[in-house]
């Protein structure tokens, strides 16, 4: 069985040759690396992780597809573009007022 973590973190089995996003067991939400109860990929010869409830897994067909650097330098981007826009429009409004 081969297991992953998307690039969303969240947690797919194989299943007939198709990964199967899973669940959580205490909800709807999708189990993944978002949840505080799900502990981070310990990697050894086999994949230990742990989820909801203390139950462990050993992962042998383990892929880690996130990339949290990528998304760290978008949100960096994102929040520089932000922060000039809004210095943007604060000098549009002053420019108005004087």
């Amino acid at each position: 069985m081969k297991w992953k973590l998307n690039a969303y973190g969240n947690l797919l089995i194989e299943r007939k040759g198709v990964f199967v996003k899973q669940k959580c067991i205490n909800g709807h939400k999708p189990c993944g690396d978002h949840c505080p109860m799900f502990g981070e990929p310990n990697p050894t010869s086999a994949l230990d992780v742990e989820i909801c409830c203390g139950k462990k897994f050993k992962l042998y067909n383990f892929t880690d597809e996130r990339n949290y650097k990528e998304e760290s330098i978008r949100s960096e981007k994102l929040s520089k573009e932000l922060t000039k826009l809004k210095t943007s429009l604060l000098e549009e409004v002053f420019d108005e007022v004087l």
